[in-house]
């Protein structure tokens, strides 16, 4: 049951804009840094970190898609033939 909520919820966190994400961060942000022991600071942190999580997850997405493109870069192709050195006058 709790799973399957979680799943819910990160559905629908994903489903939303980044950029829209990205530039209410700093509300959240300043509620959560003025500690107040209620409902709408524990929300603002659930908040914050659920923001900052699509971040990561949209950082580790490029690592990973940067790392496969060099990786595929530096690989030789075995069958291109071999390229030869000229001199050119």
């Amino acid at each position: 049951m709790v799973r399957k909520s979680i799943d819910k919820i990160a559905d629908q966190i994903l489903d939303l804009d980044e950029e829209e994400l990205a530039k209410i961060l700093p509300h959240y942000k300043s509620i959560m840094e003025e500690f107040s022991p209620n409902p709408e600071w524990e929300r603002a942190v659930i908040a914050f970190f659920l923001i900052n999580a699509v971040r990561v997850k949209k950082n580790l997405a490029q690592a990973h898609t940067l790392k496969k493109g060099l990786i595929h870069l530096l690989k030789e192709d075995v069958n291109a033939p071999a390229q030869r050195l000229r001199v050119v006058k």
